[in-house]
């Protein structure tokens, strides 16, 4: 929420500086996201009105302006900007003046015509508003409310004034307002804050029931609705020191009947709303449930189509608001308006807050109604409004439609100023409590065994002795209370084994010149889909953010590949990912949640061999037992290019080349490579290492080359030689692997290092020969293997 400091500190006396004023409000806990200030002060602009425009002799895009700025002769100056007219008031930065914006006005000749200043944009100003209207975003702002011309305008609109900026919390809706920010600074600054009365203007008799009939029918989703017809009604711009107000808090000024709603909504935290009362047909307010298939066109030209659980505020034959949402186009005010109804009411949080979630409509006046509006608070706004709109003219008539539900209960809380002092370790008096909860606005009488406290209604967040003690702290300051050690028993925390095994991966990883990425663990449909998953296996939930993230994602690679997709796409040629990360499926009944390892590369000099190297450096690193490749068929690999990696017995995960089919789906282009291997078992499979001394005997190697069935894997002959070597075979690589046109079709080559060593002697060739001629019988009994020569 936006308030100017000019705003905020009138009722504070003596006044703090801006920086005092947020030092302030931040250490009782009230959140300043940020104090705004002018990038440069502006000085040198006031107003001025055009009173003549005629074409440049020598640019067709350029106008001479004549500006009225009170002064015997006006000032000629030439613009390019296309939404000028005669009569316009504008801000006019005459010769010498500083504009926002750091550009310092100077006498200037423009295709031969001289021009004495400049006509302002918004932006120029500082006043950079979303909300104004489209020409006068990038064009010459016109200024609102009634301005005299030659007014200095950086003192009239405060240019210069810093605006606060805050963060609002769900638990305390009254900060929604100014005044409830101002009370908080001067309870820190021991003052208690008093609401301004309010004049009651003079009314006109009048039978009500002869204007208007009202009825809310769902007093639930409304339990107080109160209005009340305004005659004689003038549409014009609103007051100078309005307007400003309302572009510093960043509301668009549009009339003096709109601004005056939307000031006593930012004023008093209650929204408001004002309907043309003419256009309300069979002059009736029915306050209900929209109908099934029913339409409304809101102030801001979408349509909305309504629900029956959405609550609307309709005339006789159709919606004209959605209830505490927006208001509807066909009865919004005019310059043709001259009897307005105005709306205070209460409506329910979870309505408004579901409401505004199915239509897409978001507003200042839904925020501050999800959030919660004070019941009671109701009439005194009424009677704001009431003064400001009879300050324009307008003619209240005497008295008010009012319909409510009964009023809820006022909470009584039984608070022991002894118990302050034993919960913050800070000696706190029965009267300081009693001055510091007065502060708050808090009702307090005593009785036999401390103080009864009754919160003010605007204070929903107050409902036990804990709450109030916090106030107590609070307003008198969180620095008071001194720094002290912990005491009691202290427990030394420290990861669990599974976050360690997790750290130990993620350093390995990134030592092997892998980046590290961090996605949502949830998914949609289509990317099930698309990666030939099975939807069965995932859970879904209930109430989704977005569609795209409505599964538990049951693996973690799709999710790499998306940022392999987005990589590539920005023109990133080498790519190596990993994530370590939880996936969940369904098992018995319960939700199954493991973490998993995954690794995806892609780009120059990425292929199978190389990722299967990393692997098993990995493996190597992590001192994995005898890891075992198998050709798999895992539905999102390709299938002549995949393996299945186990060692004694446990599945430690799948490697392989990205399917063409979902390649071609994801439109990437150049191969991609990646695995997934289940974090536990990659630690159940690493053996135990035990050192040894160092081989007092020299090794024996040999090279032995095969001709064996194209279908035979490596790892099944690494598997039968060192099944046959026996003690003295130490290590077995596969260091080639042939198919072309020297072998028969159907059949390939494979060639293996061996190393032979013994603990206790030197081997001679004998020993040795006869163990490779075993191995050579076992090849080729157990798979048709043939010695190559």
């Amino acid at each position: 929420m936006r308030v100017p400091y000019s705003w905020l500190s009138e009722t504070l006396n003596p006044k703090p500086t801006p920086e005092e004023l947020e030092e302030l409000l931040h250490s009782r806990g009230v959140s300043v996201e940020k104090l705004e200030y002018p990038a440069v002060k502006v000085s040198g602009v006031t107003s001025g009105v055009i009173r003549e425009i005629k074409p440049h002799p020598n640019a067709d895009r350029l106008r001479i302006t004549m500006i009225d700025v009170g002064e015997e002769a006006s000032l000629q100056v030439v613009t390019a900007a296309a939404n000028v007219c005669q009569g316009m008031p504008v801000a006019l930065a005459r010769v010498g003046a500083s504009l926002f914006s750091g550009l310092n006005i100077s006498k200037s000749v423009l295709r031969g015509v001289e021009s004495f200043g400049m006509l302002c944009s918004a932006q120029e100003l500082g006043l950079n508003l979303k909300d104004l209207p489209e020409e006068q975003q990038s064009g010459v702002m016109e200024i609102p409310g009634e301005i005299r011309p030659g007014t200095d305008l950086a003192e009239l609109f405060l240019l210069n004034d810093p605006v606060f900026i805050f963060e609002i919390f769900a638990n305390r809706p009254d900060l929604l307002s100014v005044e409830g920010i101002a009370r908080e600074a001067r309870a820190a600054l021991g003052q208690e804050y008093k609401t301004p009365e309010t004049v009651n203007p003079p009314e006109q008799e009048a039978d009500l029931s002869s204007y208007l009939s009202l009825k809310v029918e769902d007093l639930e989703l409304c339990p107080r609705y109160m209005g009340k017809l305004f005659l004689d009604v003038k549409i014009k711009p609103s007051p100078s020191w309005m307007a400003y107000r309302l572009m510093k808090a960043g509301l668009r000024p549009v009339n003096n009947v709109v601004d005056i709603t939307n000031y006593v909504m930012l004023e008093k935290g209650q929204p408001l709303h004002a309907f043309d009362y003419d256009k309300l047909a069979g002059k009736q307010i029915i306050v209900r449930r929209a109908l099934p298939g029913e339409k409304i066109r809101t102030i801001d030209e979408s349509e909305a189509e309504l629900t029956p659980e959405m609550l609307v505020i309709a005339d006789a034959e159709k919606p004209v608001a959605v209830a505490g949402v927006m208001g509807g186009k066909f009865s919004e005010i005019s310059s043709h308006t001259t009897r307005i109804f105005l709306e205070v009411a209460r409506f329910a949080q979870v309505s408004i807050r579901r409401t505004s979630l199915k239509l897409g409509i978001k507003s200042e006046s839904q925020r501050r109604f999800e959030k919660g509006i004070d019941y009671y608070q109701i009439p005194e706004v009424m009677e704001r409004a009431t003064q400001l709109l009879a300050g324009t003219g307008a003619k209240p008539v005497k008295g008010v439609w009012e319909q409510k539900a009964a009023a809820p209960s006022i909470k009584t809380i039984s608070l022991l100023p002894a118990r302050v002092s034993r919960l913050v370790g800070v000696e706190f008096s029965e009267e300081e409590c009693r001055r510091i909860l007065n502060l708050m606005n808090c009702r307090i009488a005593a009785d036999n065994e401390g103080l009864l406290v009754t919160p003010p209604t605007f204070r929903p967040d107050l409902n036990r002795e804990e709450d109030l003690i916090e106030e107590i702290v609070r307003i008198s300051g969180y620095n008071r209370i001194p720094e002290t050690m912990p005491a009691g028993l202290m427990i030394l925390g420290r990861e669990s084994q599974s976050e360690q095994h997790q750290e130990r991966l993620r350093d390995l990883m990134t030592g092997l010149g892998f980046w590290e990425t961090v996605t949502f663990s949830l998914s949609s449909p289509e990317q099930f889909a698309r990666f030939n998953l099975d939807l069965d296996d995932s859970y879904r939930v209930a109430n989704p953010l977005v569609e795209d993230q409505c599964c538990f994602r049951t693996v973690i690679f799709p999710s790499l590949l998306g940022v392999v997709k987005r990589n590539l796409i920005s023109g990133q040629k080498n790519l190596a990912f990993f994530e370590v990360a939880g996936v969940y499926r369904p098992l018995n009944g319960e939700v199954d949640n493991r973490s998993y390892l995954a690794m995806m590369i892609a780009g120059e000099g990425k292929d199978f061999p190389v990722l299967k190297g990393q692997v098993q450096q990995l493996f190597n690193h992590l001192k994995v037992e005898k890891p075992e490749f198998k050709a798999s068929k895992h539905s999102a690999f390709h299938p002549g290019v995949a393996a299945e990696i186990t060692s004694g017995g446990l599945t430690l995960g799948v490697i392989g080349k990205l399917h063409p089919e979902i390649a071609q789906r994801l439109e990437i282009k150049v191969p991609v490579f990646a695995g997934e291997f289940e974090v536990e078992n990659l630690f159940k499979a690493a053996r135990i290492v035990k050192y040894q001394p160092l081989p007092r005997y020299p090794e024996v190697n040999r090279d032995l080359a095969f001709t064996l069935k194209q279908e035979v894997a490596c790892g099944e002959v690494i598997q039968v030689i060192e099944e046959t070597g026996g003690k003295i075979l130490t290590r077995v690589e596969c260091f080639d692997r042939y198919q072309g046109s020297q072998i028969a079709e159907g059949f390939q080559s494979m060639a293996f290092h061996l190393t032979f060593q013994s603990q206790d002697k030197t081997l001679v060739d004998e020993e040795v020969q006869k163990v490779i001629e075993q191995i050579l019988l076992a090849v080729k009994e157990r798979l048709g293997a043939e010695l190559r020569s």
